[in-house]
């Protein structure tokens, strides 16, 4: 029998050595018989050491809250616990380790009550990877700073317990000069070190206290409490400072960087967090309006806030636009002054946004919001698709008409948006060459590479381009042997200032030199008037667009307001 027992303890032993969590018995008196190796490495008391030793020496339990002991023996169970408790477990070697606790009561043959069984869960990994996932959550994972969620959150609670005639806090919004620069010139993992090492330099810039945040790309977020040392102006234009004598260095490249700053005074506890942070955001656009490296603060009333809250309004309405498909084309006809001249017949899609009162917004109303919120590319993509739609139902003689699509400078640099135009032609069935696509000469410019390499992809297929406001930037005209176009077009405020101004007139004269000299056909356009038509017949233009030659007017296409001849005297068809 004997024997029989002692194989039997002998197996116990052995399951409970192989099982992950750590177990403790003890006699009746409380004192430790047994403990797997589990339960040794979490104590740092080897079992042949902790044997005959009281159960609170060799794992003393404390309450994880009040750090006071926990009397193991009084919560001695008659069965095993149905809940398991959470507590501490103080090692050997002064260390805490969070525990779950499960206690069972051992008993004996004939039901002779025994010792008791200690079971501990070692919590301690568990609660890394909550305290990583936490921080995670809270943390912008590139700098560090807290991220936005947790910005707002920090913000609605000290709003929260700001007490009625407390000292005024602020809200800045920070944006970084020039990170696109260094992101398309040094490339993304300088970008990435720009974000860091100006993040510390906030960070070492700013009184102590302050709440730093990531809030976006290159946008940072502050919280100034009350400081009796600094007003909240003067600590914006220390970063200002701090910020336009920071210089990043990269692989041999130097940069001179700069910040704008918006702030907003909290003035009452009952701001909503949200608007405080709209209005830190709008009045740090005013401050890059400015100019760079300046400090705007945010007042009710400022017309410079107005005009970038009817930014964010139009913003809103847009992306609702982009939602519900509310967009309408019109066409205005570009026509030729010479009978010869091939394509005979140009038309212009000329972009219309659906309000909600049904009234129609014109482009200039809401594409400096796009153009702000980098909405361009999609809302080009959306008026491509409607364009070539259009076109496959018009009853354009297909040699003889060409159809004129505007591209944004964000659409330029795009590199699927070739593809994505050859898929849409594929399925609208249209011919690449009744298709010429617009492009400022400023956004031409300004992402050289992409206006090559897009203009390049799409002529090879036949799709035409035309050098949209050409003149307007003034700049060096030895771009355009770079540029492989097939139109310029002249730039409307030299067209309309053609009859009182000589230099106007000199340079549309100009212009057009220019042009012939490189191959390119000419459009004028802004005209207005007969005698401006006249005198640009009489300079050599090839065609002609405006409202003297015909109004923008709804799609599918209505014949032009007029039609015109070699012969200025030829009535009207």
């Amino acid at each position: 029998m004997e024997g029989e027992l002692a194989h039997s303890r002998e197996q116990a032993e052995i399951a409970l050595s192989s099982i992950t969590d750590a177990v403790i018995t003890t006699d009746t008196e409380m004192r430790v018989q047994f403990m797997n190796p589990v339960a040794s490495r979490l104590t740092g008391w080897p079992m042949a050491a902790a044997i005959g030793h009281p159960l609170s020496e060799i794992a003393p339990l404390l309450d994880e809250r009040t750090q006071k002991p926990l009397p193991t023996e009084a919560k001695r169970p008659t069965t095993q616990m149905a809940n398991a408790m959470v507590g501490l477990l103080l090692a050997r070697d002064g260390r805490n380790h969070a525990v779950e606790i499960r206690l069972s009561a051992l008993t004996r043959r004939n039901a002779i009550p025994g010792g008791l069984a200690l079971v501990l869960r070692d919590l301690s990994r568990e609660r890394e990877l909550e305290t990583a996932l936490d921080y995670q959550s809270t943390r912008d994972p590139l700098t560090g700073l807290f991220n936005r969620r947790s910005f707002e959150t920090y913000l609605r609670q000290w709003l929260s317990l700001c007490q009625p005639g407390s000292p005024n806090g602020a809200l800045c919004q920070v944006d970084l000069n020039h990170f696109k620069l260094v992101n398309d010139t040094a490339g993304h993992r300088a970008g990435d070190e720009l974000l860091r090492q100006f993040a510390w330099l906030l960070g070492t810039a700013l009184p102590s206290g302050t709440v730093l945040a990531r809030l976006g790309a290159d946008e940072f977020g502050i919280l100034l409490l009350p400081n009796a040392e600094m007003a909240p102006q003067q600590v914006a234009e220390h970063l200002i400072e701090a910020a336009r004598a920071f210089e990043f260095a990269w692989e041999q490249q130097h940069f001179n960087i700069g910040a704008s700053i918006g702030l907003v005074m909290v003035t009452d506890a009952r701001q909503d967090a949200g608007d405080l942070l709209i209005k830190a955001d709008l009045a740090c656009l005013a401050a890059k309006d400015k100019g760079r490296n300046n400090l705007h603060v945010y007042e009710a009333g400022d017309v410079a806030i107005a005009q970038r809250s009817g930014q964010m309004l139009w913003l809103t309405r847009l992306q609702e636009a982009l939602h519900d498909d509310r967009f309408v084309l019109y066409t205005q006809p570009m026509l030729p002054l010479d009978d010869t001249a091939r394509p005979r017949e140009m038309h212009e899609f000329l972009l219309r946004m659906h309000l909600d009162d049904g009234s129609l917004a014109s482009p200039d109303l809401f594409i400096p919001a796009a153009e702000r919120y980098q909405l361009m590319a999609e809302l080009d993509r959306r008026v491509i698709d409607l364009a070539l739609a259009l076109v496959a139902r018009s009853a354009g003689n297909l040699h003889d008409t060409l159809y004129s699509i505007n591209l944004s400078g964000q659409s330029v640099g795009d590199p699927h948006l070739a593809n994505y135009i050859f898929d849409r032609l594929r399925r609208h069935g249209v011919s690449p060459g009744q298709i010429c696509f617009e492009i400022t000469e400023t956004a031409a410019i300004t992402n050289m590479h992409g206006a090559q390499t897009l203009i390049r992809q799409l002529r090879a297929r036949g799709v035409r381009f035309a050098l949209d406001d050409f003149g307007a930037g003034l700049s060096s005209f030895t771009y355009l042997k770079r540029l492989p176009v097939d139109f310029l077009k002249i730039e409307g405020e030299f067209v309309r200032g053609m009859l009182q101004d000589q230099t106007d007139r000199s340079l549309v004269e100009s212009f057009c030199e220019i042009g012939r000299a490189f191959g390119l056909l000419i459009i004028a356009e802004s005209v207005e008037d007969e005698a401006t038509l006249s005198l640009l017949r009489e300079i050599g233009v090839d065609y002609v667009q405006g409202y003297h030659i015909g109004r923008p007017r709804p799609s599918p296409f209505a014949p032009p307001a007029r039609a015109l001849s070699a012969d200025p005297g030829t009535p009207a068809v």
